[in-house]
């Protein structure tokens, strides 16, 4: 007699779940029976993955999450990759994103609170504007505590307006409203030249209330001056900054953490980068109560070659009485007139 699917192991069960990659086949797969349901069900929406999406894609998993509340409070993480069109996917029309009453209900709440949201409101029914959908995801997953994305800043304008907005009133939410609970945000570019993200668009997420941890890749800190916001200071007490490059040593980023705890900074390869260690390290002098880890270094083996060696020295680190963990490069603990010990020649 051919064992039923209900009665496998708690552990098996499980191990197919692992293995299917869209939320829609998890919640059939939850479906098929009631013991199936209470062990899919919770961990499934955990952590939302959607590695390529369009807006198809996005209006399914809002209509479910909004309709089956259990859901939408079990996810703590989310991880957005690459937006793509519905045609590139072969969407049928019947699947095309739609607007039904709870969905109305949601964009109605949020367009009466904030300003400047009619468009988006209007958007919201373009076939291929997966950058409308996405603020709205953001602003129906209260305890959402992880964030991965890769960013286009062309199409993440609303969902920056979001972050924003979550900002200038984060002392009436007290933690209870959009993104009250994030914690980790990690962003990332699509290209070391065009692709990279201006930190100016991604600073505000710095100011988020809970947040804790900063990560970022292909971020270009080129501008003398970025805008600043009320209430300065950030709760953010790591920052990692890969692949990336700066003008002014992430001064704003360095300035606005008042607690910084570690702080680990991989350079950008390439003749067109400005990188001067130095220059960040006098900014993480005013950190030197709390920093306790401290990485300057680069994916590259060869990468400071070229580069003034008088921008690389990163001077004494006495005065970081709390650091524990250190990566450096040779060059930063020399001086510019100082020989470098020779190199091994590697066949």
């Amino acid at each position: 007699m051919p064992l039923q699917l209900e009665a496998l192991p708690t552990e098996v069960i499980l191990s197919i779940t692992t293995h299917i990659t869209s939320h829609k086949d998890h919640f059939h797969f939850a479906r098929c029976c009631r013991r199936l349901f209470d062990i899919v069900y919770p961990c499934a929406f955990c952590s939302i993955e959607l590695a390529e999406y369009c807006t198809s894609d996005l209006s399914w998993l809002i209509h479910f999450l909004l309709h089956r509340q259990k859901a939408r409070l079990s996810v703590e993480s989310l991880m957005l990759g690459r937006p793509v069109c519905c045609s590139k996917k072969h969407v049928h029309s019947k699947d095309l994103p739609t607007l039904d009453d709870r969905i109305v209900a949601e964009v109605n709440v949020l367009v009466n609170s904030y300003t400047g949201w009619s468009t988006w409101q209007k958007e919201l029914w373009n076939k291929d504007n997966c950058d409308a959908w996405i603020a709205l995801l953001l602003y129906i997953l209260p305890n959402l505590r992880s964030i991965e994305w890769v960013w286009t800043e062309s199409r993440t304008r609303y969902a920056a307006k979001l972050v924003d907005e979550v900002i200038l009133r984060r002392d009436q939410f007290d933690g209870s409203g959009p993104l009250g609970k994030l914690e980790k945000v990690f962003v990332k570019g699509t290209g070391r030249r065009a692709g990279m993200i201006g930190l100016k668009k991604i600073l505000p997420f710095v100011y988020l209330p809970s947040l804790r941890v900063f990560s970022a890749q292909m971020v270009k800190d080129l501008d003398r001056i970025l805008p600043e916001m009320e209430n300065g200071a950030s709760t953010v007490t790591h920052i990692e900054l890969r692949q990336s490059t700066t003008r002014t040593g992430f001064e704003r980023l360095i300035r606005l953490c008042t607690g910084l705890r570690s702080f680990k900074y991989y350079y950008e390869p390439g003749p067109s980068m400005l990188v001067r260690t130095a220059t960040v390290m006098s900014h993480l002098e005013t950190r030197k109560e709390t920093l306790e880890t401290l990485c300057l270094d680069s994916d590259s083996y060869s990468m400071l070659q070229g580069f003034e060696r008088q921008h690389q020295w990163v001077g004494s680190l006495r005065d970081f009485r709390k650091l524990k963990n250190l990566q450096l490069q040779m060059v930063h603990f020399f001086q510019h007139d100082q020989l470098l010990p020779p190199r091994r020649m590697v066949a």
